[in-house]
Formats: C-alpha cells, structure tokens, sequence
C-alpha cells in the first residue's frame, strides 16, 4: 500500500502517512519512482479483495 499511501493526504491536506523523511533520496522517490509502483499494488490489492469478500462463505 505504500506507494499509494506516499500521495494520500487527510482532509486538512497533511499526509496520511506522517511528514516523509528529510533527504533528496525521498524526494526523489516520491517524484519519480513511488508512482510506477502503483500499477503492481492494484491487481495484488483487488485479489486479496476477492478472496475477502467472494470465497470465504459467511
């Protein structure tokens, strides 16, 4: 879930995952590499999904 987490904020703007670490590495991350790792996260995401919500009778 982190790479969708680094870009949520809560309604007053602040980021849901508390202020990111100092450094120009994070930066870095956040600008150009956190989202193509988003594209991977949904499938796993809607999986475990699935298995939750349609195979496990109540």
């Amino acid at each position: 879930l982190l790479p969708i987490l680094i870009y949520c904020v809560d309604k007053k703007g602040r980021p849901v995952l508390g202020k990111p670490r100092p450094g120009p590495e994070t930066a870095h991350f956040i600008e150009h590499e956190a989202y193509k790792d988003i594209a991977l996260v949904i499938p796993a995401l809607r999986e475990l999904h699935y298995v939750t919500r349609y195979d496990n009778p109540p």
